[in-house]
């Protein structure tokens, strides 16, 4: 008998989670001495074979582009060795591989596009956990979709770590597109191009799509939200800050000045469209950086979702936390927050409470903005 754990890095909790998790399996396994353990996905791919040094009651560490060959690693896993592959593949996008949907709702459905990806934000794992950018062939992509149809389902969401930048030349990663041939050129496939077809073959389907990235959405593909009605009027586009300095320290491949200019661009041509965005804080930003984050409000009012405004804070010694809701505030810290961490938490707390008020009182959102407690300088 072998369990095995599907993990995420993406989050310090998704980690600590699958940890206290093993620690639970500890007590099954002396139970069972034949029990194995997996670890599958992007926190096997983190540690790899650390992990079998970390927890002594893993077997079995597969990243997540070694899939394929779990049938292989449990056989050396059955005969009393460790098994480890964590090796990231160039070409691996799961083509051919029939999902099953557990706990569906029968009508909504997930459908990936990309894998991976290329832009090495300084605060994000995934380009090291999924490895670089690659995308789907679309034929498998439209099979999928054309089977959810067939089955009832009403509505898909193209997923990827950056839909837009989505782009089909016959296979490989995105990076080796400069070395495609002037036919593969010709005929390749954007993110534009694949709604048109996603759209068109499936007409009585609707098309949602998460995340995307302001530096590669285009104009194309926001013509084609407003020209197709079965493609929803909603777009999830992540600011992160509204301090250029601090997108460049990030190295989101915008700036201020471009994120607005695309805002406008999408209430120019598709007025309808509902737009959510999200913010990190990070440890080296100031007051003022944090407030030209807040001034974007007013470029997004009227049309703007603020889902969540504010995911997370980065940095090495912060551990405080807080949430700024128009009428309500509050901020957890662990022990090991000083007294004045928390004063300048405080501080800073104040400071945005009334830029807040100010700046986006009338929006018809509950908001939420996530402060560092460094920031109050």
């Amino acid at each position: 008998m072998c369990i095995r754990d599907s993990t995420c890095s993406i989050r310090e909790k998704a980690e600590i989670t699958i940890r206290k998790k093993l620690e639970s399996f500890k007590k099954l396994k002396k139970k069972n001495t034949n029990l194995k353990i997996g670890v599958l996905g992007c926190m096997a791919e983190r540690l790899k074979e650390k992990f079998l040094i970390e927890e002594k009651i893993v077997d079995l560490v597969v990243g997540p582009d070694a899939y394929r060959d779990i049938p292989n690693l449990l056989e050396e896993v059955e005969i009393g060795n460790s098994a480890v592959n964590v090796i990231l593949s160039k070409d691996e996008t799961y083509d051919n591989i029939d999902p099953s949907r557990l706990d569906s709702n029968g009508i909504s459905a997930f459908v990936s596009i990309t894998r991976g990806c290329d832009n090495m934000c300084t605060f994000c794992v995934v380009p090291f956990t999924r490895g670089r950018e690659r995308s789907r062939d679309p034929k498998t992509i439209l099979y999928e979709i054309s089977t959810l149809r067939s089955h009832g389902y009403k509505e898909v969401t193209l997923l990827g770590q950056n839909v837009d930048s989505y782009l089909w030349y016959g296979g490989g990663p995105k990076k080796d597109f400069v070395k495609a041939s002037n036919l593969q050129r010709k005929n390749s496939i954007h993110f534009h191009d694949l709604l048109n077809l996603i759209a068109l073959e499936n007409p009585n389907i609707r098309i949602r799509f998460s995340t995307s990235n302001p530096q590669d959405m285009t104009i194309d593909v926001i013509k084609k939200i407003a020209k197709y009605e079965n493609i929803c009027n909603y777009i999830h586009l992540p600011l992160q800050s509204g301090s250029t300095r601090i997108l460049k320290l990030m190295k989101r491949g915008y700036n201020r000045k471009r994120y607005i200019q695309l805002i406008n661009n999408i209430k120019k041509i598709n007025q309808g469209e509902q737009i959510s965005l999200s913010v990190t804080i990070i440890e080296v930003q100031s007051l003022r950086d944090v407030l030209n984050t807040v001034k974007i409000a007013p470029h997004l009012q009227n049309d703007l979702k603020l889902e969540q405004l504010g995911e997370q804070i980065i940095g090495k010694q912060t551990h405080l936390e807080g949430w700024l809701f128009p009428d309500t505030y509050h901020y957890h810290s662990n022990d090991n927050a000083s007294s004045l961490l928390k004063r300048a938490a405080q501080k800073m707390q104040q400071t945005l409470a009334d830029a807040w008020q100010q700046r986006a009182s009338d929006l018809p959102y509950d908001t939420c903005l996530l402060y560092t407690s460094d920031a109050a300088d």
